[in-house]
């Protein structure tokens, strides 16, 4: 089965793919991100089209939500 990348920004093209998919993958922040900040170049054809991109990217511990946060921070403020 075919999924449909749910980024309904990535093109002109793309909420139609959406709204008519029975599949939507959910992208994730980190991948949201570097592609909206990317994807422009690549149509713009001022990065190319097979250009090897990285990106280096760090996450804190609040992605783990308020159990992880209460490891680090206590459960009370100022603890």
């Amino acid at each position: 089965p075919d999924w449909d990348y749910g980024f309904p920004e990535l093109n002109a093209a793309q909420k139609e793919k959406i709204v008519g998919s029975n599949r939507i993958s959910n992208p994730g922040c980190y991948p949201t991100g570097f592609i909206a900040l990317t994807r422009p170049l690549v149509d713009a054809k001022l990065v190319r089209n097979d250009a090897m991109l990285a990106v280096s990217a760090v996450s804190g511990y609040s992605g783990g939500g308020k159990p992880l946060m209460e490891v680090y921070e206590g459960a009370e403020p100022n603890e």
